[in-house]
């Protein structure tokens, strides 16, 4: 009689775990160093950063980045869905991505020259892995929360003494570095079939910082350099809920259901400021802040898989910021503003083609993506006036030579805010490269 003979990998359990642990240490410090980099970037952005906690940056995977940015209930077989912690109870295989984004802006504003930014970072780390392949898994991402990056330049002159008739030049050039980071680690749960839980823990985490330089042109006068910086640092939480249906209206098709909730939470830490260069820098204040509000989110999605080759996504946000608590004395708008925050609204749908089998064509296992969006800012600095984002996504996928791996490219191009009531209009075009790595971990190799 013929025995097969099974190997495992030595020491399975312990191997494996062995193997998450050193993906999650790599993870770890890979996340510190791209929020070391992504504090200290070049100052390359929307003005509107100037304000609030920062832009607000939304990124939950490279696909969904092309089909408005939402899919929240979207499924995809070849890559992790990290919107929704629920929808990780799905994943078969493990998988890691790496993104980078680089971005032109143009700023118009009503008699101004139009100024032109361009800026590179790293976007996101992301791997995920079944515990239970199809029923229990994990994810682990390192995104950003908040970006500040702006750069803004004034000159003028002013009366030495008044009524001497004398006037002094100065420049002023104010500029922002920084935001808030974001690590997750979630787990996703089928209890039944065709119904995922899931919950997301959320470290959120960052330096917001604030420089105005200041020179004038007599030497009689000393320039000066305030620089005003914020640590801070909280958790919160995210639960999820995912449904679908296969051969919903006909044989083939299918629909995929999904809801998340981010619970409320508080920042805390220290805020310093600080005037001089150099061995010269003098501490103004130091002073502990409390009290930084994050606030309750949710979302609803909706996705509609038409063939194994055409997929529809539905989606919108809502973020009650109106009802966020600050400290007065940290609110980031101008000087005797009555500016607060609003409640953030976003609406996204999108198209994903193509697709296929490993043994088919490489035309036909090429994606394809299309999106549109509307956000509303939960900031302005000008009372009453809404600061809108509206855009177009695209995005491809292209197979590599290595099964499982795609290297996904995402556009998005749109335009930010109005010229209206002395505001600036952002028009932007941003690239995503993202390398979507995925590899069949732990599988028994029969030999026999």
């Amino acid at each position: 009689m013929n025995h097969k003979r099974v190997m495992t990998i030595p020491s399975g359990t312990d191997y494996r775990a062995g193997r998450i642990l050193l993906l999650g240490i790599i993870l770890f410090f890979a996340t510190a160093h791209s929020n070391s980099g992504y504090a200290q970037s070049s100052t390359q952005g929307t003005i509107y950063s100037r304000f609030g906690l920062g832009e607000r940056v939304d990124f939950s995977s490279s696909r969904s980045q092309a089909i408005g940015g939402g899919a929240w209930a979207f499924r995809s077989a070849d890559a992790t869905n990290y919107a929704n912690p629920a929808v990780l109870s799905d994943i078969v295989i493990f998988r890691f991505t790496a993104a980078v984004e680089l971005q032109s802006l143009t700023s118009e504003a009503t008699g101004f020259e139009d100024s032109k930014l361009s800026a590179g970072y790293l976007k996101a780390l992301q791997l995920s892995f079944p515990l239970v392949a199809g029923k229990v898994g994990i994810g682990l991402t390192s995104t950003p929360y908040t970006r500040i990056a702006y750069h803004v330049e004034q000159s003028g002159s002013f009366e030495t003494e008044p009524g001497d008739g004398n006037f002094l030049p100065f420049g002023s050039t104010s500029n922002g570095n920084g935001g808030l980071h974001r690590i997750s680690s979630a787990i996703g749960y089928a209890p039944v079939k065709n119904l995922s839980i899931g919950v997301r823990a959320d470290i959120i985490f960052g330096i917001l910082e604030d420089v105005q330089d200041t020179s004038f042109g007599s030497p009689f006068f000393d320039d000066g350099l305030l620089t005003e910086s914020t640590r801070l640092a909280g958790v919160s939480g995210t639960f999820g809920i995912w449904y679908r249906k296969t051969r919903f209206l006909s044989q083939g098709d299918g629909i995929y259901l999904g809801a998340t909730l981010t619970l409320p939470s508080s920042l805390t830490g220290e805020r310093i400021v600080t005037t001089g260069r150099g061995e010269l820098i003098d501490t103004l204040s130091s002073v502990n802040v409390s009290g930084i509000g994050i606030p309750l989110s949710g979302s609803l999605s909706i996705a509609y898989q038409k063939s194994s080759r055409i997929t529809l996504v539905l989606d919108a946000l809502y973020e009650g910021w109106s009802k966020v608590n600050n400290e007065g004395s940290f609110r980031r708008f101008p000087e005797n503003s009555i500016a607060d925050y609003r409640d953030r609204y976003r609406i996204s749908g999108g198209v994903q083609y193509g697709g296929g089998s490993p043994n088919e064509s490489y035309s036909r296992r090429v994606l394809l993506r299309f999106g549109v969006y509307f956000d509303r800012s939960y900031i302005s600095p000008a009372v009453g006036t809404d600061i809108n984002s509206r855009g177009l996504t695209a995005g491809i996928s292209l197979p590599t030579v290595f099964s499982g791996t795609t290297v996904d490219m995402n556009f998005d191009i749109g335009q930010t805010g109005t010229t209206e009531n002395g505001l600036v209009r952002d028009r932007y075009f941003k690239f995503g490269f993202n390398l979507n790595f995925g590899e069949r971990w732990f599988r028994r190799v029969k030999l026999g």
